[in-house]
């Protein structure tokens, strides 16, 4: 996509200012552009999306991102928000059902796999016991204790949904664990539904309040989906497709631009002074500012003594859950087969879960889906893609690896059973990488007991930080598209005025 370029230092005059473009800062560019705003979006890497999308690497989309960026990813999403930016904006996102017959569940150090029907994992099955029913089989639960078991998970999810979004809130410090020891007398309930935590994939220590918002948010939500761009591959085709509205609606993309600092009168936003590569200074004045940097990033950009007390600290208290991502990529010519009945990959479990160790709840170690099948582009013609990533949880502020060699180890045991599990993948590979995302790789903080700072930045009169640090219902991907719809819309409903007056209306 071309770009603007920037001007010859003189001051630029705009409506909006994105600080930043991760794929918050280009849905609410869209949303502003739209809506006549000039807008103009700084994005200090050279790569559109900054660490949201993908980069291209010899043909093949490799997603997570640019190295140097900012923002939070995923390869595959629940797209509520998604949804809602797309339609605010007027556009189709480029979304795909990530759907098959099953998920593929596969248990080590055993090496059994079972399945879970698909209905249960998207939450689309019209019979909620049947569906519970299979998530109980599928982790384990003995046949003559089955209906004892799914009553109690049933009973335990309707208590907890009946709890209202005031309660949920107050609710965000306590753990959802130690609410189940107390509500739930039955071991097996609580173990299978700590289980499915781990499939989303959540730890152990999640808040019963997000909890309790995640339930009701997604509750009917068809489930997951993947991008599939007709132009671009991989995640890169969600970022592609805001940024073409940013484009077709007058609004300016400038890569390479560094923001230096937010400018500050009288408590009120005045402007962003950037860097381009070279270090020159470019000055952009507007009444609004939006920055997608994550929130314990503000005092780059802002003097921490104008920001609201407790703002920059709730945001570093997340930090603590931010967590490296490893993963590694394979090029293949051609489908390999399963070893245990000879057949081609059919992609009938669209991606695949790993648990390992032995105690009663199995920690997500994993998964794997072959990208290719669902994005269009991801791939050259006749090629295909495949990804395997690690996952893990902080509560240390540790990304989860004390070096690199550990982080390999762990891939390599993954690797070794994906070769177990295919029988003939290595004639299959034609080239393979490891990859490794500095944190924060991706949402990890989603569900845990921290409070979150607000969007607005309440001192500062038309400053608003469309962050996944920020409070709001978003999952995973998905936080990006509702961060940023919901800065677009407070900036409308508070300066909104400031840009009629100037365009004389």
């Amino acid at each position: 996509m071309e770009v603007a370029m920037a001007s010859d230092g003189q001051v630029i005059h705009a409506d909006a200012i994105l600080a930043g473009g991760s794929l918050a800062g280009l849905v609410a560019a869209a949303v502003l552009s739209r809506q006549g705003y000039r807008v103009i979006v700084l994005e200090e890497t050279g790569h559109l999306g900054s660490r949201v999308g993908g980069t291209q690497v010899d043909g093949y989309w490799i997603d997570w991102g640019h190295r140097d960026g900012h923002g939070v990813g995923d390869i595959a999403f629940a797209p509520v928000f998604t949804r809602r930016a797309a339609e605010a904006v007027g556009i189709s996102a480029p979304l795909r059902p990530f759907v098959g017959s099953c998920l593929r569940v596969h248990w080590l150090p055993d090496q059994r796999v079972t399945e879970l029907p698909m209905e249960s994992v998207v939450g689309t099955s019209a019979d909620p016991v049947q569906q519970v029913r299979s998530l109980c089989t599928c982790f384990g639960v003995a046949p003559d204790r089955l209906e004892q078991v799914t009553k109690s998970i049933l009973d335990a999810m309707m208590q907890l949904v009946g709890i209202s979004d005031e309660e949920a809130h107050a609710l965000i410090p306590a753990r959802l664990a130690d609410w189940l020891v107390r509500n739930v007398s039955e071991p097996e309930a609580r173990r299978v539904i700590l289980q499915q935590n781990e499939l989303v994939p959540l730890g152990p220590n999640e808040s019963l309040g997000r909890y309790i918002t995640h339930l009701k948010t997604f509750a009917g939500e068809a489930g997951a989906v993947v991008i599939d761009h007709e132009r671009v591959g991989g995640v890169q085709g969600i970022v592609t497709a805001f940024a073409d509205v940013v484009k077709d609606n007058g609004g300016q993309i400038l890569l390479n631009m560094k923001p230096l600092e937010v400018m500050v009168g009288d408590h009120e936003v005045q402007g962003v002074i950037a860097l381009d590569e070279s270090s020159l200074v470019h000055e952009f004045r507007a009444p609004i500012v939006i920055t997608d940097y994550e929130g314990w990033r503000l005092p780059e950009f802002v003097d921490p003594d104008l920001l609201p007390a407790g703002f920059v600290e709730a945001a570093s208290d997340l930090r603590q859950y931010s967590v490296a991502l490893p993963s590694w990529w394979a090029g293949l010519s051609r489908l390999p087969r399963r070893r245990s009945d000879g057949e081609v990959e059919d992609h009938a479990s669209p991606w695949q879960r790993i648990f390992r160790g032995r105690a009663d709840v199995k920690h997500a170690y994993g998964g794997w889906f072959f990208t290719s099948a669902f994005s269009r582009n991801s791939a050259p013609p006749g090629k295909h893609l495949l990804t395997f990533w690690l996952e893990t949880f902080s509560e240390s502020g540790k990304p989860g690896w004390r070096s690199w060699a550990d982080a390999r180890a762990d891939l390599d045991v993954a690797i070794d059973y994906l070769h177990q599990y295919y029988a003939d993948l290595d004639e299959c590979v034609e080239w393979s990488r490891y990859q490794y995302k500095t944190p924060p790789s991706w949402l990890s903080w989603y569900l845990k007991p921290a409070y979150r700072h607000p969007v607005k930045v309440s001192t500062i009169d038309g400053f608003y930080v469309a962050s996944a640090t920020a409070e709001t219902k978003g999952s995973f991907l998905d936080i990006e598209c509702a961060v940023g719809l919901e800065a677009a819309e407070l900036a409308q409903q508070e300066r909104g005025h400031l840009v009629s007056d100037a365009h004389g209306h």
